[in-house]
């Protein structure tokens, strides 16, 4: 349930951190946009029990070199 709220920027969602900080809510989302805004994508996955894991996936660069 949770981890559909994680990027979803129509709803503020944040916990609090393993060390009892509080959080903003807005680190993920900011992060979910400048990946996106370089063509790449954002997730997550999760076990309960397990943990939790952020990946993220970039496009690479094709450009070819010029001899000026």
């Amino acid at each position: 349930e949770e981890l559909d709220r994680l990027f979803n920027t129509d709803t503020h969602y944040s916990k609090i951190g393993t060390a009892n900080e509080a959080g903003t809510g807005i680190g993920l989302l900011l992060c979910k946009e400048f990946i996106e805004l370089d063509g790449g994508k954002i997730w997550a996955e999760s076990t309960i029990g397990e943990g939790s894991s952020f990946k993220i996936q970039l496009k690479t660069s094709k450009e070819e070199s010029v001899d000026a």
